[in-house]
């Protein structure tokens, strides 16, 4: 089993996660408020049948998007708007109604910011972490 397959594994079991990009383990996200980069960098696995008859194929579609987010290149690369070493980013899923969202994501102390940032970027919710609560984004 590789990497991204016991992420989606992990986040089929668990509702959701925040993961490294390389290794299988919890991203080192140093604030509270983790938001994702949105478009481009963003893929949604989905089924069209009830998810408890489909978890084989909703992992396997999972675990493809997360490799792919991992390897692209330009947000990850030193130099990139995108990334910073004040900021790291990670690879974050949210599942929902037999879709798994899936994101590279980033995060910021101020939880005014943040929801500003998201909502820029066409997000629906932030996820706390301090919490672990998602909170919606105004719009």
């Amino acid at each position: 089993m590789n990497i991204y397959h016991q992420m989606a594994v992990d986040t089929l079991a668990n509702g959701g996660g925040t993961y490294a990009r390389d290794a299988f383990r919890p991203a080192d996200l140093p604030n509270r408020y983790v938001v994702a980069l949105g478009t481009p960098w963003d893929r949604v696995a989905t089924i069209t049948e009830d998810a408890g008859t489909n978890v084989d194929e909703l992992t396997y579609w999972t675990a493809e998007y997360l490799r792919e987010l991992a390897n692209i290149a330009a947000p990850w690369q030193a130099g990139s708007p995108f990334a910073t070493e004040h900021n790291p980013k990670g690879l974050g899923t949210w599942p929902a109604n037999n879709t798994v969202h899936v994101d590279i994501v980033e995060s910021y102390s101020h939880g005014g910011y943040a929801l500003a940032l998201a909502r820029d970027r066409g997000q629906k919710a932030i996820w706390d972490q301090r919490e672990g609560v998602a909170i919606e984004v105004p719009q």
